[in-house]
């Protein structure tokens, strides 16, 4: 590791050892100062984040933009905060901390020990949410996908973090293996699907929040290929700290899908929670950095 590295280790550290040590009310007081340093002073990503709302609601006036704005960063402070204090948390704590909205479809399938793969978001608290599909899916196993960091003692801790709650955590470059290798193992996957592709080449494109999208292939490839039900999982939350996740059956047969179709679904019911939620998603990231070209739009969300 560089010296860079090192001190951004530290600094890692630092906040993760305060956060779990410091009761919540404490915590939250934390995360609003936080928010104020990296909107105002810091002005972290404020272009990126501004063109990503005027883009995705061109109708909203500047008031509207600001008041997001806002909430925004507070709820960026708030995941980052909660999920340092995951070490000092017990599972029964965080599960204390969530409501599962009853899903018979995805109980059945469960019970039936039919794998499955559960596609999720940046959105909520999505680190607590990992923590709390074990119990969700019981008696499936869960395994969880993840994009490595490049500082590679973060990473550990990263990953060690998201595995408290009995997820096996595996690295995204690994996704095709790990399908392979669970075959004859009911398992939960659970991925995050809202990221921006690092491969245009493989990418699904439609349309999403007003703006010509490409999302991973991941998700729909590998549910495709191996038959598996495909549902949502969205962690809403209710007050600061206490989130209540709600599912929605995609497919449940994706091989009778449309190349794309299912990926629209995603995007389609997606869009949906953000437009009524919109300060719980993450608008920091660059997710329309890449443009379309010789790409198909396969779907429309």
């Amino acid at each position: 590791m560089n010296i860079l590295q090192n001190i951004t280790w530290l600094f890692y550290q630092a906040f993760t050892w305060l956060a779990a040590r410091v009761p919540f009310v404490v915590l939250y007081g934390l995360s609003n100062a936080m928010a104020f340093i990296l909107r105002n002073i810091l002005r972290y990503r404020r272009r990126v984040v501004r063109n990503n709302i005027v883009m995705s609601f061109p109708t909203w006036n500047l008031g509207q933009v600001k008041k997001l704005e806002k909430q925004l960063y507070l709820n960026l402070t708030d995941v980052v905060l909660e999920t340092m204090k995951i070490p000092a948390m017990s599972h029964d704590t965080i599960a204390g901390r969530f409501t599962l909205k009853p899903n018979p479809a995805l109980r059945g399938y469960c019970e039936s020990k039919q794998s499955l793969v559960i596609v999720s978001a940046h959105f909520g608290n999505w680190e607590w949410g990992a923590c709390a599909v074990p119990e969700m899916v019981e008696p499936l196993e869960s395994v969880g996908f993840y994009k490595p960091i490049k500082n590679k003692k973060i990473d550990a801790s990263e990953k060690e973090i998201r595995a408290l709650g009995g997820t096996q955590i595996v690295s995204m470059f690994n996704t095709t293996k790990t399908f392979n290798q669970r075959r004859k193992i009911a398992t939960a996957f659970f991925m995050i699907a809202d990221q921006s592709p690092s491969d245009q080449g493989t990418a699904i494109w439609n349309k999403f929040l007003n703006q010509p999208t490409a999302w991973l292939h991941g998700p729909e490839k590998h549910s495709t290929r191996l038959g598996y039900p495909v549902f949502l999982f969205i962690p809403i939350r209710r007050s600061r700290g206490h989130y209540e996740v709600e599912t929605t059956l995609l497919t449940d047969d994706p091989s009778k899908l449309k190349p794309g179709e299912l990926t629209g679904l995603y995007a389609t019911a997606l869009e949906k929670y953000i437009t009524q939620y919109p300060e719980q998603w993450i608008w920091t990231h660059r997710r329309w950095k890449l443009k379309p070209t010789n790409s198909k739009l396969f779907a429309t969300a």
